[in-house]
């Protein structure tokens, strides 16, 4: 049989007295104020909502202005208007066909003033966003000119139809006061009439009865 374990000698354990809260300076639960939490969002970016154009704009981080503006997937060379800065015209202009790239056309157009737009004025709408350099799409790179230069362009090209339109109203004229024997038929199209001259036949000489000499006789 175990033996029994021996009895500690000393003083017999008190009791924790419960200490009250008046006596250790604390005011009691039910009137100390609620402690004040730090709100979750208080770290993150204030969000502005506004309106443009009937089109929501929220501010983001850095200020940024965000909006949905592709909702659709429509025509990737589409340039929106409102994106295209006040004065200037914007034009896709061929770099390379099939591969083989275009020097004389490129070379055409920069003389006519058009430059390349660079890919930062338009972020993630061709190129990935925070790309550089010229936006090429398929062989077709997006240049710009100042607007007086583009509305010259339209004016000669609107000249030079219209004086199309006027050889062809002069050619038609002109068919019906040619002499005999002309003809003005429209063959071929371009500015001027394909005039043609037939010749009468019994102006032609009768053949000769001539017979050339023998040179082996």
């Amino acid at each position: 049989m175990p033996n029994p374990a021996p009895k500690r000698r000393g003083r017999p354990p008190t009791k924790a007295r419960p200490v009250d809260d008046m006596e250790a300076g604390f005011e009691p639960a039910a009137h100390r104020p609620a402690a004040r939490q730090a709100a979750r969002d208080s770290t993150r970016d204030t969000v502005k909502v506004t309106s443009r154009r009937g089109a929501m704009v929220v501010t983001g981080r850095n200020g940024e202005q965000l909006t949905r503006r592709r909702t659709q997937v429509g025509d990737p060379y589409d340039v929106p208007l409102n994106e295209i800065p006040d004065g200037w015209a914007y034009q896709w202009n061929p770099v390379t066909v099939h591969g083989e790239e275009q020097i004389r056309q490129q070379n055409m157009h920069y003389a006519n003033g058009w430059r390349a737009v660079d890919a930062t004025r338009h972020p993630g709408r061709w190129l990935k966003p925070g790309a550089t350099g010229d936006i090429i799409v398929e062989g077709l790179r997006l240049e710009e000119r100042p607007k007086e230069l583009n509305d010259e362009a339209l004016r000669e090209e609107t000249h030079k139809a219209r004086q199309q339109v006027r050889d062809q109203t002069d050619s038609l004229r002109l068919s019906k006061k040619l002499p005999e024997g002309f003809d003005a038929g429209q063959k071929y199209r371009g500015t001027g009439a394909d005039v043609r001259l037939t010749i009468d036949r019994s102006l032609e000489l009768p053949p000769s009865d001539y017979q050339p000499a023998d040179d082996d006789a």
